[in-house]
Parts: C-alpha cells; structure tokens; sequence
C-alpha cells in the first residue's frame, strides 16, 4: 500500500500487488466521503477478495474493488496530472 497526496487536498491510496491492484480516493484530512475505484468488467465472477499488508498488518479488501494494472495505470495518471478521480472507472463511496 501506499499514498499519493496533492496540494488540493486529496489523496489516492494504492494497494498493489503482481497481477492486480486497488484504488481509494479521499480526503488527505481523513474526512468522508471515501471512493474505492471499481472496474467495469464483462466478467467480474472471477474477483475474490483480496488482502493487503502494511506494517505486517493485512487489511481485507473486497474483490469488486479488484482493478487490473492497466486500469491502475490510468487512475494515478488522472490523480497525478489532474488530481481528479479517473473516469476510466467508476468510484464507489463506502
């Protein structure tokens, strides 16, 4: 896992191993709402829930909120030039 933050105040939170990843975007005050990226996929019976580890400590993480990398690639992008939620997918609040 790991955090990017902006100057206006968001933050988007990766989680990221081999073959898939995870995207949260949120306030870098740790205020509500959270959005959790979730990938439109024809076929989304094959995404079991995942778990990711920081500080030797796993968090569980849904398995719709299961993105591929390229889909990954295309949310930091978007966070990273534009510091907006990526529209290459869509955003769930949790």
């Amino acid at each position: 896992m790991c955090e990017l933050r902006n100057e206006g105040g968001t933050s988007l939170t990766i989680g990221l191993a081999r073959d898939h990843a995870c995207a949260q975007f949120a306030a870098t005050d740790g205020t509500p709402p959270y959005w959790m990226a979730v990938e439109v996929l024809a076929d989304s019976s094959s995404r079991g829930d995942m778990e990711f580890c920081v500080g030797g400590t796993c968090t569980p993480i849904d398995g719709r909120y299961r993105l591929s990398l390229g889909s990954l690639e295309q949310v930091v992008a978007s966070f990273v030039e534009l510091g907006i939620q990526s529209p290459a997918v869509e955003w769930e609040e949790f």
